[in-house]
């Protein structure tokens, strides 16, 4: 419970509501998209209203997520879900600047406002608000990947990539015949 987890983590915000709550039947990569542009656009637009706030913002997250944050930030969905276009590994950096800083309002091919988004309603859960990120838009006014995944500073080097094709069994087991 959020008391347990206080008298372990007193700085813990116990009243804290998240902007959405995904489906606890799982969600789709399309729909996993979908959400992480909705919750980006409401971080987003919420620093953007503080002009006092933060002018960088570091996420630390999961492969699959990270993935996601580059498409939705730079507003490339590719065609093939499993591209490996935004590479992922363990303690990878990345880095996006965004294209513009202030983005337009205007419903004529540009990204969405937070004033044009509705809220997520807790009542329809699986119905996540459009913020027209994809075809080149990006979240906020779109964004450029200037770093994609870099391991140089980690004695190591690159360990434990993932991309969304490794949930396809051939690619696990590229010797296992590919079916339609």
């Amino acid at each position: 419970t959020l008391d347990v987890l206080h008298t372990h983590f007193p700085t813990l915000h116990a009243t804290y509501k998240p902007l959405f709550v995904p489906s606890t039947n799982g969600e789709s990569i399309p729909t996993l998209h979908d959400r992480i542009a909705y919750t980006l656009h409401n971080i987003i637009s919420t620093l953007d209203e503080d002009p006092s706030g933060p002018k960088a913002l570091l996420l630390c997250t999961h492969a699959a997520s990270m993935i996601a944050m580059g498409r939705v930030l730079t507003g490339r969905m590719p065609d093939d879900e499993g591209e490996d276009d935004f590479r992922c590994f363990t303690c990878s950096l990345s880095k996006f600047t965004r294209k513009n800083s202030k983005p337009s309002s205007d419903t004529n091919g540009t990204s969405a406002a937070p004033s044009d988004v509705q809220k997520w309603d807790s009542s329809t859960p699986d119905l996540i608000p459009d913020v027209n990120w994809r075809n080149g838009m990006g979240v906020a006014g779109g964004w450029v990947c200037e770093i994609n995944g870099d391991c140089s500073f980690l004695g190591g080097g690159e360990e434990r990539g993932w991309n969304f094709s490794m949930e396809d069994p051939t690619y696990l087991h590229p010797k296992l015949p590919t079916t339609a």
